[in-house]
């Protein structure tokens, strides 16, 4: 070895000599590039970004999914449909059986090895999971997470790092024998393979081979530009040699295959094989076949000419290239040759290269939570795992819904209409779809979390809260009668109803339910503004707000994101859970450093929430919000609230059935008006994606301390459409329990607790 670096040494002198560098210049050159590869690579090589994964996919017994949506989550994750499906990442599908065999992961709460699981639906729920080999039923079929997104450095490099000991025996002969034959014989520079390249490209008459060792394109790539000077190429061999002397190949291997270029998706440069083999075959290094492999090694070439997804043919003549290479050298034999040949790709989805673009916006949502607790360097270099909430195929289908309700209404307008949503589970508080705008990109404006608009009637079920929690009943009597009130300078405010109709007395859930302006702020002053404020900070808004009269109309301004904290402590009946958009994180080790686990307040009783949550299914049922009839079936029992500001300037709707909870805002950037209620814009486009999603029936018990009393309620005037049938309302206090809004009693019932309610009804319509 000493003898071969000496001639080695010389003939670096004399190359120095005809580039002009004398023996001086030469040595401090070698002591230079000594000193910085030393810097370099004996710390932190690289900036690993944290990555992204949404919520893994838990597949039970009695989980609301269809058999279509699983298979839409098998192919965003790159699972391969083959039958049967005998490599983890491969799914087979008959009648209503889903066969399928899972990829090895790292959870939040440990590794998990492949499993082969069957799955039997009956209609949109799984029946049955069972082990395919034992046959025997098993709890749960855990998914590997889709991976949405990462935090990038700011050199845009992504890659996942591997040691030597990752790399498969096949992955290595396949590299080597295409690109460096002698890579563990030479010293980190061949002179026959440059003599060899140097006769090939003279032949050809044009550049046919290279003549760099693996560890000189290491060199390039990693410490140098691309620059062809002879000074240049001097540097490269001299600092090939020191890393040749100060590591062992094993590392330079390793280092290699983790810095290699092989390809770009958006501003996301693709670093090293494993990342490479995630990205083009949804696979791991170890889990490539010979003809994935042969692919992969043959991108290096040219990244952008043999890209599998945007020139599959181009890039399987390649791969033909590199198996010829493997059979001319004897490392296959023949039978592997011709079935590597043979091997038919999957058709590889070419949106893949955009893919993820529409999770920027909730992507946006995770890193402002992370920035709590990470600084930016962990985030873009420690390679952490974040394990997010987010729900890809409810995520896609809302996304998509959302896009196409606001593109109608679009034709019909001269500017564009902009808007935000956020979806949740209503009782964990998680995040499961998130947009800040109809068409978001990298570093947009997120209105879903940072647009402050007026939020205008979705303000009023905190009104009505504050009453029920005073004492008021749903069927006490309220004044929808005009106000004029006076503010300390002086300055007169008169609000009015949507119709410009005074509606007289009606029971406090009709003012809810028809959203009744004039009736909402006279039991506003009622109960006290200070109250009211009370209330809306109790159901988790932290802003500070003013103690005007007109905040009772919903002045005050929220974005989309705070109105979902408001109405998530409404959805699940008074027990407030923050929202959530990560689960947890594990470093790159993958050692659980953050578990986010649920956290609950209880600031109203279930007794009161039930009762406001009764009145928001009215306002649905017969109010404001009437026209979701038009999404659901009569089964599915909604509750909801439209909003909409002076001027229609911001259009709005809040509401939850099922376990899913959204709130949807449309409007302008600048403010001006859209022409749209809440009815007529914000709650058609939640109509259209929560009818997508899947529906689990969540009804609560009625608590202990309810009863129902049927009531026939004051005729509302006709603007509002009301209607005055009888019908069961829930009041707190000792009564008959046994009636509910759809077990009423008989024509032929004739009790005594009939006879005080019918004298209850005709007191009340007196008042009217």
């Amino acid at each position: 070895m000493k003898k071969r670096l000496t001639i080695w040494t010389l003939l670096l002198s004399i190359t120095a000599a005809v580039a002009g560098i004398s023996a001086i210049v030469l040595y401090d050159r070698v002591t230079t590039l000594n000193k910085e590869i030393t810097r370099r690579f004996d710390k932190d090589r690289w900036q690993i970004p944290a990555r992204v994964f949404a919520r893994p996919l838990e597949l039970y017994p009695g989980k609301n999914i269809s058999l279509a949506d699983l298979i839409t989550e098998l192919r965003q994750g790159g699972y391969r449909h083959k039958n049967p499906p005998l490599s983890a990442g491969e799914y087979a599908t008959q009648g209503n059986l889903v066969f399928l065999k899972t990829r090895e992961f790292n959870f939040l709460d440990g590794n998990q090895g492949s499993k082969e699981c069957a799955i039997q639906f009956d209609k949109n729920t799984i029946a049955k999971t069972y082990d395919i080999t034992t046959q025997q039923p098993i709890d749960e079929c855990r998914l590997d997470p889709i991976t949405i997104g990462s935090f990038l450095p700011e050199t845009g490099e992504d890659r996942i790092l591997l040691k030597y000991e990752d790399l498969p025996q096949q992955f290595i002969d396949t590299l080597l024998a295409v690109e460096d034959k002698t890579f563990f014989s030479h010293i980190g520079i061949d002179p026959k393979g440059i003599l060899r390249a140097l006769y090939l490209n003279f032949r050809a008459g044009k550049a046919v081979a290279g003549g760099s060792t693996l560890t000189q394109q290491l060199v390039k790539n990693y410490f140098l530009s691309n620059e062809r000077t002879l000074r240049r190429k001097l540097d490269e061999a001299i600092m090939a040699l020191i890393l040749e002397q100060k590591y062992d190949k094993e590392e330079i291997l390793a280092a290699y295959c983790n810095e290699i270029f092989l390809g770009q998706k958006g501003k996301r440069a693709l670093h090293g094989f494993a990342l490479a083999s995630q990205f083009y075959f949804h696979k791991k290094l170890t889990q490539l076949n010979l003809a994935e492999t042969s692919m992969l090694v043959g991108i290096i070439k040219g990244p952008s000419i043999y890209n599998p997804i945007q020139f599959l043919e181009r890039s399987q003549t390649r791969k033909n290239i590199v198996l010829q290479i493997l059979f001319n050298d004897n490392i296959i034999d023949e039978q592997q040759y011709r079935q590597a040949l043979d091997y038919g790709f999957p058709t590889i989805n070419k949106n893949a290269l955009s893919q993820g673009s529409n999770y920027v916006s909730f992507i946006d949502f995770v890193q402002r939570r992370l920035r709590q607790s990470y600084s930016k360097q962990d985030l873009t270099s420690q390679g952490l795992l974040i394990f997010s909430t987010l729900d890809p195929v409810i995520h896609t289908k809302a996304h998509s819904q959302f896009q196409a309700t606001v593109t109608e209404k679009n034709k019909s307008k001269k500017k564009r209409l902009q808007g935000a949503y956020v979806i949740g589970n209503r009782h964990t508080g998680e995040v499961v779809s998130l947009m800040g705008g109809i068409h978001p990109r990298i570093g947009d404006f997120n209105r879903a979390i940072d647009a402050q608009r007026q939020i205008g009637s979705l303000i009023k079920p905190a009104v009505y809260l504050t009453a029920l929690n005073s004492g008021y009943s749903l069927a006490s009597i309220i004044s929808d009668h005009s106000v004029t009130l006076e503010d300390p300078s002086g300055k007169s405010w008169q609000p009015q109803n949507y119709d410009k109709t005074e509606h007289g007395n009606v029971m406090l859930y009709q003012g809810l339910a028809y959203s009744l302006n004039l009736a909402t702020v006279n039991l506003g002053l009622q109960v006290g503004l200070t109250n009211v404020v009370d209330t809306v900070k109790k159901l988790g808004v932290t802003k500070n707000i003013a103690l005007y009269p007109s905040i009772l109309l919903g002045s005050i301004e929220l974005s989309p994101l705070q109105v979902m904290q408001m109405y998530q402590s409404i959805a699940a009946s008074g027990f407030q859970t923050p929202l959530r958009a990560i689960r947890g994180v594990l470093n790159q080790e993958k050692v659980p450093i953050q578990r986010n686990r649920l956290s609950v307040e209880q600031h109203f009783t279930t007794s009161e929430m039930f009762l406001l949550q009764f009145a928001l299914q009215e306002a649905v049922r017969v109010g404001t919000g009437k026209g979701l009839h038009n999404h659901f079936p009569e089964y599915q029992r909604v509750a909801g609230k439209t909003g909409t500001t002076d001027g229609y300037r911001d259009s709005w709707f809040a509401g939850f059935t099922g376990e899913m909870l959204g709130v949807v805002w449309l409007g302008y950037d600048d403010n001006t008006s859209t022409g749209l209620t809440g009815a007529s814009g914000a709650m058609d486009a939640w109509g259209s994606i929560i009818k997508t999603l899947p529906y689990s029936k969540v009804e609560p018990d009625t608590p202990s301390n309810i009863h129902w009393r049927k009531i026939t309620p004051p005729k509302v005037k006709p603007s509002t459409n009301s209607v005055n049938q009888s019908l069961y309302l829930p009041m707190l206090g000792k009564g008959n329990t046994n009636h509910t809004p759809s077990q009423k009693k008989g024509k032929g019932s004739n009790s005594l607790q009939d006879s005080v309610e019918s004298l209850f009804d005709s007191i009340l319509q007196i008042f009217n």
